[in-house]
């Protein structure tokens, strides 16, 4: 049995197999060890030993199944907000509140122009309406800026950052479709533990959810094939590899083919998602970057490619405060 123990930090001194870990796992969380073992050119204990030693040192913070939430009927929605004359003690008030709503998937600081972004999750726009509804009502006094979208997309890309050369241009999209698809409370359950740890094993969900392993398997195969499941990534605490987060909200002065700009900019290292929301905004490019000028040479990159930028908007993200993958009801 392996012992972690007397194991060196790694914090920003990783090599180039734990660099090489994280982004296959970043491409497929789920990847049977001896397979990630072979990618990383290592046997399949010392990937083993590697994969923990991130998880202890807090750096792979932990997988998940990317969900197709529209599949499963639900709509999404993003807020920003900014805090306006609140005491840090109210701040942490209205923090700890949002954090017990059940249709906050996600909630995490921020700093530009807002100080927090959250993301909902709900059947129907009345129940999204009621929790606007009830959040100004309680403290509208202590919010200054308060922006409401429709959530349609979102394009993941390869994190090609991780390791010098590579170059996946693959694209993974949610929302694509809303037309439901069939699914009952087990598999509900199965993805509830999925999106809490992408590498659970057949006979893991079975222990948790009390149903048989071969159905476990049998159901994750039916929901990868409809969509619900679309992949498998990772987070991770850039802070400990020396990157950030942040977000550039771009309008265009001319018409853009979108599926030409989606491209070039899957191709682009330091690109991770990208968002689809009805706002005035026609591109919204997730990046995770060292600095704010590494950030800014990705735009360049845009503007000199498509010669048509009329505005940006940035923010970086900061601690997320919740995050989760589907809501459970």
């Amino acid at each position: 049995m392996v012992k972690y123990i007397n194991y060196r930090p790694y914090n920003l001194n990783m090599d180039l197999k734990d660099k090489k870990l994280l982004y296959e796992l970043s491409l497929n969380a789920r990847m049977p060890l001896n397979k990630l073992a072979k990618k990383i050119n290592a046997s399949p204990a010392t990937a083993f030993y590697r994969m923990n030693r991130l998880k202890e040192e807090k750096i792979l913070l932990e997988s998940q199944a990317i969900i197709d939430n529209s599949l499963l009927g639900f709509k999404g929605y993003r807020i920003y907000f900014s805090f306006s004359g609140a005491t840090t003690e109210k701040e942490k008030e209205i923090v700890d509140w949002l954090i017990k709503q059940k249709q906050i998937s996600i909630l995490a600081q921020a700093t530009g122009f807002i100080d927090a972004v959250l993301f909902c999750w709900t059947k129907s726009r009345l129940e999204f309406h009621n929790f606007v509804k009830e959040f100004k009502e309680k403290y509208c006094e202590y919010i200054s800026i308060i922006e409401i979208c429709n959530y349609m997309k979102v394009h993941h890309f390869a994190r090609n950052y991780l390791v010098e050369n590579s170059r996946n241009d693959s694209i993974i999209t949610i929302g694509n479709s809303e037309e439901v698809q069939d699914y009952d409370e087990t598999d509900l359950k199965i993805l509830e533990v999925l999106s809490k740890d992408a590498r659970a094993t057949a006979l893991e969900i079975s222990g948790k959810i009390k149903i048989q392993p071969k159905t476990a398997i049998a159901r994750i195969k039916k929901m990868e094939k409809s969509g619900i499941i679309k992949g498998y990534g990772i987070t991770i605490d850039l802070s400990k590899i020396g990157y950030e987060y942040h977000k550039a909200n771009i309008i265009f002065n001319k018409n853009i083919n979108y599926e030409e700009l989606l491209k070039f900019t899957a191709g682009l290292k330091n690109s991770v998602y990208v968002d689809e929301t009805t706002t005035r905004w026609d591109y919204e490019l997730n990046m995770e970057v060292k600095n704010a000028e590494e950030r800014d040479k990705i735009i360049n990159k845009i503007k000199d490619e498509f010669q048509s930028i009329k505005e940006v908007r940035y923010f970086k993200m900061g601690k997320f405060l919740k995050l989760t993958y589907i809501p459970v009801e």
